[in-house]
């Protein structure tokens, strides 16, 4: 079942909302998904909310852990990044969102915050979309 997209102000809290980790949320006006799921409020539901009212934002897909999307930053480890986004400028995003006490976290500095922009530089992802000129999988 799909909830409604939460009302956020900046006093909103977790509890005020009613917000439930991994419930469906939708729909969404620039998610290339009408719902998704988050594991935070304070971090990822509030982000996911940001971008989706944002008029630079073009599009924002959330990414989800198991389905194949992640990123190498050693030869063991892979790291999932919580959205992909497409803003007016064409320029797409790796987005991470972290609760205050998580922003140093060595493992999303060492994936994210250095070889993300570089390969992106090189080589934009290719995502599926719902809609003429989104891009597909390669």
């Amino acid at each position: 079942m799909i909830k409604n997209v939460l009302t956020v102000e900046k006093s909103s809290t977790k509890k005020s909302t009613g917000f439930v980790r991994g419930q469906y949320y939708g729909p969404w006006t620039k998610g290339l998904f009408d719902a998704a799921s988050f594991d935070s409020f304070s971090a990822e539901y509030q982000l996911a909310h940001l971008l989706n009212f944002d008029p630079e934002i073009t599009w924002w897909t959330r990414i989800y852990d198991g389905r194949g999307a992640q990123i190498a930053y050693t030869t063991r480890n892979n790291y999932v990044p919580d959205f992909v986004v497409l803003d007016q400028q064409g320029t797409y995003w790796i987005v991470e969102g972290k609760a205050e006490d998580q922003r140093d976290d060595e493992i999303v500095s060492k994936s994210a915050g250095h070889r993300v922009p570089t390969t992106l530089a090189h080589r934009p992802p290719r995502l599926p979309g719902p809609s003429a000129g989104v891009p597909h999988l390669v």
